[in-house]
């Protein structure tokens, strides 16, 4: 997605590359509904390091998320025919925008680690003894 992303704020160079970028997007996204059969849920809101990221409301609600992907699939295909900086830019914007409405909904929001007093007073040299 990145030279995808990069045209909204840049420059539109190498039309062709985003062309078969998006093309390729769309077919990942046509395969996207699928990577989530029921077997798949396992989600646990208390795990530290969840086996995935994607919320028990992607198969609480798969109908709305096939939707989503469906629509995310023709954003691709879309900027896969647009011409011309500005209609490949709007594209674009159309392709983010229904990446982010999906994600909003089915993928846990990422929280990095919090640092610690006890991070900062952490005894290096007696967890690593030196080598002599």
């Amino acid at each position: 997605m990145q030279p995808i992303d990069t045209i909204t704020v840049e420059e539109v160079r190498n039309v062709p590359q985003l062309h078969s970028n998006a093309e390729a997007i769309s077919g990942m996204l046509l395969a996207v509904p699928h990577l989530f059969p029921p077997t798949t849920n396992l989600y646990d809101a208390k795990a530290q390091q969840p086996a995935t990221l994607a919320l028990p409301t992607i198969w609480k609600d798969f109908g709305t998320f096939y939707k989503l992907a469906g629509s995310a699939f023709k954003a691709a295909e879309a900027m896969e025919t647009a011409e011309g900086k500005g209609p490949l830019r709007a594209a674009s914007l159309r392709l983010r925008a229904s990446c982010d409405a999906c994600h909003e909904l089915y993928l846990r929001h990422y929280e990095p680690p919090k640092v610690l007093d006890s991070d900062y007073r952490f005894d290096f040299e007696s967890a690593l003894p030196r080598k002599n």
